[in-house]
């Protein structure tokens, strides 16, 4: 014990660095004043390992150069994708195709096979929270009709029978938009002349992304629900319907109108009426102005004579399985097929009742007044139609493709708000119809004499003749 004492106190006689003699074992120490240990020296490791640290350095040296090198490389690599980019955007501007550039040039040509880098995958959005924080818990039935046309209830029913096309995978990279919440998008954005910044501002989504839902969910109703919505439906209950309006044995009212649409870029003539662009949009509504057939696509420049003979319902009542069974009633010996009523635009039929034009006697006069007062659903119908879908007065900014899918999903929504009873307040523009000049009856084909004595037994059956 004595001995360990003397030998620390004569380490600490010795300076910071400073080598000695150990006592013990008799090689040379060196002690550290700050941890107060003593260890070892061997001059001979600092020879054997100088090569070791001259490679380290080199090797450090090598890694930053070669680091250099690939930042380099990416930013050459970026420049590169931004002037491909440039030139496939100016070459599209020009409408010029880039498969003869591709086919002379290997880097256009792996340019058009490699998607573009994006931003993100889902642009953040501030105000996510307006659909589920506040028009869910906090509107009342009113402000849900006024907005979307429909009660809250409506709408997730309409939800529910479109959720099979609708409904998207829930994955780790993002939580997908609810079915509920893609109707309403669309909902909102038919109600709307296809304001696509309002509707994306409004939900919280982009502008691209309100487009593609509108269309999927208008291609979704008219795949799903316009062959069990536009129908005929109870004929007996609606042949009493307009028997209470004045005219007996009928079935509907038939009449068109207009809808404007973008022209198409390649064939920009083709839908002009004189006026503008226009779609035609023929339907046939009950009593109660639900649309019980409807033909749309035709040019606007076509007259109302010529869509309707190319219609399906003009086939379908010629034939007579339009209504099942094809019940007639008689009336002095003259046989009344079920009835549909027309303004002096369409040809006379045995089954399509027109207004008498020329000088009029009371028993004309009547007649005409009673088909005018039946016929007025048809166009209270159109005029509620567009009210509540505000695209069909504005011009259809889509594809020539979506213009069928957009209207009749707008029909369906019509019939589905009808049947539920929600009735429309807003104060909208009235319908407006572009009447081209009357054709002559001879250029429409057979059929117009034995119209002519239908239309007279029914004239005699309204003023009470026997």
């Amino acid at each position: 014990m004595k001995e360990n004492l003397e030998t620390v106190s004569s380490l600490t006689t010795h300076r910071e660095g400073e080598s000695f003699q150990c006592q013990n074992c008799g090689r040379k120490q060196e002690r550290c004043l700050s941890c107060q240990q003593a260890r070892h020296l061997d001059t001979s490791i600092f020879k054997h390992t100088a090569p070791l640290r001259n490679l380290d350095l080199v090797t450090l040296a090598i890694s930053l150069l070669l680091q250099m090198e690939i930042e380099r490389l990416q930013r050459r690599n970026r420049y590169l994708l931004q002037v491909l980019l440039f030139l496939k955007r100016k070459l599209e501007r020009r409408g010029k195709s880039l498969d003869p550039v591709a086919a002379q040039s290997p880097v256009l040509s792996w340019y058009g096979t490699t998607p573009e880098p994006r931003r993100w995958w889902v642009r953040p959005r501030t105000h996510r929270r307006w659909w589920r924080e506040e028009v869910l818990p906090l509107w009342d039935e009113e402000m849900w009709v006024s907005n979307f046309r429909m009660s809250k209830e409506t709408l997730f029913e309409l939800s529910n029978c479109l959720r099979p096309h609708l409904e998207r995978q829930v994955t780790t990279l993002r939580q997908p938009i609810s079915v509920e919440e893609r109707v309403a998008i669309a909902i909102w954005w038919l109600s709307s002349p296809l304001l696509y910044r309002k509707v994306a501002s409004r939900f919280g989504v982009g502008e691209s992304t309100v487009a593609i839902i509108g269309i999927e969910v208008c291609l979704a109703i008219e795949k799903e629900l316009l062959g069990k919505t536009v129908q005929l439906g109870d004929y007996r209950q609606i042949m009493a319907g307009f028997a209470d309006l004045g005219f007996p044995h009928c079935i509907g009212a038939i009449d068109e109108t207009h809808i404007p649409v973008r022209p198409p870029v390649r064939r920009p003539g083709t839908l002009l009426n004189g006026k503008n662009s226009y779609i035609v949009l023929q339907g046939t509504t009950d009593h109660a102005g639900r649309f019980i057939d409807i033909e749309v696509g035709h040019s606007g420049r076509n007259h109302d004579a010529h869509v309707f003979r190319h219609s399906t319902i003009y086939q379908a009542m010629e034939e007579g399985v339009f209504v099942p069974g094809n019940p007639h009633m008689e009336f002095n010996g003259v046989q009344i097929p079920p009835l549909i009523l027309g303004d002096g635009a369409y040809p006379l039929r045995t089954w399509l009742m027109k207004p008498y034009g020329g000088n009029l006697d009371k028993r004309k006069q009547t007649f005409n007044l009673s088909l005018c007062r039946a016929r007025n659903v048809v166009e209270r119908a159109f005029g509620r139609l567009k009210s509540r879908w505000g695209c069909l007065s504005s011009h259809l900014t889509v594809a020539e493709k979506n213009f069928v899918p957009i209207v009749s999903a707008c029909v369906v929504l019509h019939n589905i708000c009808e049947t539920k009873g929600h009735v429309l307040t807003p104060q909208v523009p009235a319908r407006r119809k572009h009447v081209l000049p009357a054709q002559e009856e001879s250029e429409l084909g057979k059929g117009v004499g034995e119209g002519e004595k239908v239309r007279s037994a029914v004239a005699g059956l309204l003023m009470g003749e026997r």
